[in-house]
C-alpha cells in the first residue's frame, strides 16, 4: 500500500488551465522525489461538482493518508508530504479563519487526514455540489463534531486562488455561493445558533 494519495481536482472541461495543472503536477513531482515509491496521483477530471469530485478522488486512494489538491496550487515545499501527516488530525498547507464559531480551518487548496480520520468523518456532503462554497466549512464542522482537531502543516505552496472559478463562471460567483451558504445555515442552525 503506497503511504501518500494525491488527489487533484482539475476542472478544465475547456482546456483553459493546462498551464497552471502542469506547473501544479511539476511541483509535486520535483517536490516529492524523496516518496517515489510512497506516493499515488489521482487526477480528478470534474464536471460534476466539488464534492462529488472530492468524493471520487477519495474512493479511488489507497494510501494511508489522503491529501487533497487544487489543480491551482504550486507545491515548493521538499518536506510538504511529512509536514502534512498526522494521523489523529485534518492538516493544511495553512489554517484559516472561517467564522461559524469554528477554530481556523485547512485553506481548501491543500489538506490532508490519515484513513482513519476519513472512515470517521466519511465523504463530503454531494448536496453542496449545485452551488460554490461552503463544502469545506460543512466538512470542518462534521470533523469538529467528531473532536477532530485542525493543525497548521506550514507546508510552501503557491494557491491561485480562485483562477477555475473565475475562468468558467465569472458571473455566477454570488448565486452559487448564496446558494451553498443557506444551505450550510439550514444544515447547522442548531448547532450554530443562526
Amino acid at each position: 500500500m503506497v503511504r501518500y494519495s494525491i488527489v487533484i481536482l482539475n476542472y478544465d472541461p475547456e482546456h483553459r488551465m493546462t498551464e497552471l495543472l502542469n506547473k501544479c503536477l511539476q511541483g509535486i513531482i520535483k517536490n516529492s522525489k524523496k516518496y517515489e515509491e510512497d506516493y499515488e496521483l489521482i487526477l480528478i477530471n470534474n464536471v460534476d461538482g466539488y464534492p462529488n469530485a472530492v468524493n471520487e478522488g477519495f474512493k479511488r486512494c489507497k494510501g494511508n493518508f489522503l491529501i487533497h489538491l487544487h489543480n491551482d496550487a504550486e507545491v515548493e515545499d521538499p518536506d510538504w508530504l511529512e509536514k502534512l501527516e498526522d494521523p489523529e488530525n485534518i492538516t493544511g498547507w495553512r489554517l484559516m479563519p472561517f467564522g461559524c464559531n469554528l477554530p481556523d480551518c485547512p485553506d481548501g487548496a491543500c489538506w490532508c487526514m490519515s484513513r482513519k480520520v476519513f472512515e470517521k468523518i466519511g465523504f463530503m456532503d454531494p448536496q453542496f455540489s449545485e452551488g460554490y462554497g461552503w463544502e469545506d466549512g460543512d466538512y470542518w464542522m462534521r470533523a469538529t463534531q467528531g473532536g477532530i482537531k485542525f493543525k497548521d502543516a506550514k507546508v510552501k505552496l503557491i494557491h491561485h486562488d480562485n483562477k477555475t472559478f473565475e475562468n468558467y463562471h465569472p458571473n455566477e460567483f454570488l448565486k452559487l455561493y448564496n446558494k451553498n451558504k443557506q444551505l450550510f445555515k439550514c444544515k447547522w442552525r442548531e448547532q450554530l445558533n443562526i
